[in-house]
């Protein structure tokens, strides 16, 4: 047809020859468009099977479902007990601490004469009895963290209580 043919073309009027070349140029357009289109899928595509490639499979192994029914456990409790792990000594440590400076918070805030007197000297007893327990080269900076807490506010109630 004429409108493929650039010889064509130029053969014809100035006015229909300006027409017939948008109409080339815009086929010519919608083309490289739909070329571009189709590359960057056809590249997608190989990405992708690329990738299924290199996936590897597992291996299927033999299900025993027998496995499922035996009970090699003689009771829930012994399960429990095995599973359960047993609290370290610093875990425990760190716990009575705790539970210690929690006691002498609520007593600096309820301080009164001899109660705080005989309060203070049984929490710095308990204080010093878990401290020599454990040993300062073994605490984690958490349980030293606490045990130094713990002694500077016995520190401060003896100051205010005068002993």
């Amino acid at each position: 047809m004429a409108e493929d043919n650039l010889e064509d073309i130029k053969k014809l009027p100035v006015a229909e020859r300006i027409e017939r070349l948008k109409a080339l140029e815009l086929k010519k357009k919608g083309e490289m468009d739909e070329a571009a289109a189709l590359l960057k899928s056809s590249l997608e595509e190989t990405r992708r099977q690329k990738a299924v490639e290199n996936v590897e499979l597992p291996e299927s192994q033999p299900v025993d479902i027998t496995k499922l029914f035996a009970s090699d456990e003689k009771s829930l409790e012994a399960v429990v007990s095995r599973e359960i792990p047993s609290p370290s000594d610093e875990d425990a440590v760190k716990y009575e601490l705790q539970l210690d400076y929690n006691v002498l918070t609520k007593i600096q805030d309820n301080m009164e004469g001899y109660k705080l007197q005989k309060a203070v000297v049984a929490v710095e007893d308990r204080v010093n009895e878990l401290v020599a327990k454990m040993d300062y080269a073994n605490m984690s900076k958490d349980v030293a963290d606490q045990l130094v807490a713990t002694r500077s506010v016995i520190y401060m109630m003896k100051k205010r209580a005068g002993l």
